[in-house]
């Protein structure tokens, strides 16, 4: 072959591949033949530019010790689960570079102290600026004292319900998800137009800011929907032994006993002393991982017709999102059991996070990040549509709202019978 024949063969390959390229680019795949705009010899020496690819740490926080050790748990899988998608995929593309992420999490022992050495540890040690969690009101004091004044921003993933966590003075602190202050008048509507025989309603809660802030605005709930409440009473986080709340409680025959906030496992106790004591009345508590708590109460029994409002189901194929069983499956897959609400929240925050990354184009900019969110309130997630509000309530935008959940335990099992969009408040 001659070197002039060479020559135009090679031409003609490159024009061939231009039309490829713009063919790929648009919707139409019939572009005007044009010849290159750069001589075959300009083309061979600009190499196509390298990816540019980095590492964006996000920590998390929530108890991974003591009964509640189940929340940080999941919401450790959850939050790895997206990583490790995110990776499989090439990475999150954030302007014209790709990052990967490193999740590193720290205990906050459902303690205040947990809270404030979280924060040294992933903020003012290691400068770690987006954190998803903590998951309960002392954590979250503790870490509001340090992280707030260093300017990180943290997703709560359904916690932290304690007077005082949303407000102007904490800025960079977000509650994916509605506490009782929110769902408090709607499991009082329920009630009342379920459950009619129910008229004297009894409180049990964790004696912590978490609990008498949660047991206090159920108190009002349930007061102002026409219920009489007979008692609350508080328990130490470290309880092995119901049965003197129990018995006092029950003395005053409450038609309904509400746990309020009370995990898994240490409810499982609450309800299989409960049942030795014979109480026949309504219950009501929030189920997030009920394979801890049937394990404490050895056996179904004690669980059986306990209501949760508030939960959402998120791996029943009768009530979740294609998403969410998708989620459900890999997450089961992956640890061998059912994930709780804290794994599919714990992802849903990474989702958030993402979105705001992408759409302000940085990963250090938060005051870009929150800006954007406010101007911008939707988010589509793992679980549906997440709608920043609360301005309404809390004198800015930091809560999210989403579907509530309604669901019974039957046979150890969680049956799902509502779900629906909590009402929103801008």
């Amino acid at each position: 072959m001659s070197g002039k024949l060479a020559r135009m063969l090679w031409l003609g390959a490159v024009i061939v591949g231009v039309l490829l390229i713009v063919a790929g680019c648009g919707k139409e795949a019939t572009p005007t033949p044009r010849p290159p705009t750069a001589t075959p010899t300009r083309l061979l020496a600009t190499p196509t530019p390298a990816k540019k690819t980095g590492v964006i740490t996000v920590g998390c926080v929530g108890p991974f010790t003591g009964s509640a050790a189940s929340w940080g748990i999941d919401l450790k899988r959850g939050m790895t689960q997206f990583a490790d998608e995110v990776k499989e995929r090439g990475g999150l593309r954030v302007g014209d570079s790709y990052y990967t992420l490193d999740i590193q999490c720290f205990d906050g022992e459902f303690k205040t102290q947990g809270g404030v050495a979280a924060a040294n540890n992933l903020v003012l040690e290691k400068g770690i600026k987006w954190v998803v969690g903590p998951v309960a009101s002392p954590e979250c004091l503790g870490w509001q004292q340090v992280a707030e004044p260093l300017k990180a921003m943290s997703i709560i993933p359904v916690g932290c319900w304690g007077e005082g966590i949303i407000g102007p003075d904490h800025p960079g602190t977000f509650r994916l998800g509605l506490s009782f202050r929110e769902q408090g008048p709607v499991h009082a509507a329920w009630v009342k137009r379920n459950l009619p025989q129910v008229q004297t309603v009894a409180f049990v809660a964790a004696e912590n800011i978490t609990g008498r802030s949660s047991a206090d605005q159920m108190k009002t709930a349930f007061e102002v929907a026409g219920f009489q409440t007979v008692s609350i009473e508080y328990f130490k986080p470290e309880t092995v032994d119901f049965n003197p709340i129990v018995i006092g409680t029950l003395a005053r025959k409450p038609d309904l006993l509400y746990a309020v906030v009370v995990p898994d496992a240490q409810q499982g106790l609450l309800w299989k002393q409960v049942w030795e004591q014979g109480y026949k009345g309504e219950k009501m508590g929030g189920v997030t991982n009920l394979v801890d708590g049937l394990k404490a109460s050895d056996g179904p029994q004690p669980w059986e017709n306990v209501y949760s409002i508030g939960t959402v189901p998120y791996c029943d194929p009768k009530a979740s999102l294609a998403s969410e069983l998708k989620l459900c499956k890999a997450l089961s897959d992956r640890y061998g059991e059912t994930p709780s609400s804290y794994a599919f929240n714990g992802y849903a925050a990474l989702q958030v996070l993402a979105t705001l990354w992408q759409a302000t184009g940085s990963v250090t900019d938060m005051s870009a990040a929150i800006a954007w969110w406010e101007a911008h309130p939707d988010t589509e997630t793992v679980v549906g549509l997440h709608k920043l509000g609360g301005k309404t309530r809390y004198g800015i935008q930091r809560v999210t709202f989403g579907d509530i959940g309604t669901s019974v335990v039957r046979n150890g099992e969680v049956v799902p019978f509502f779900r629906g969009p909590a009402a929103y408040e801008p």
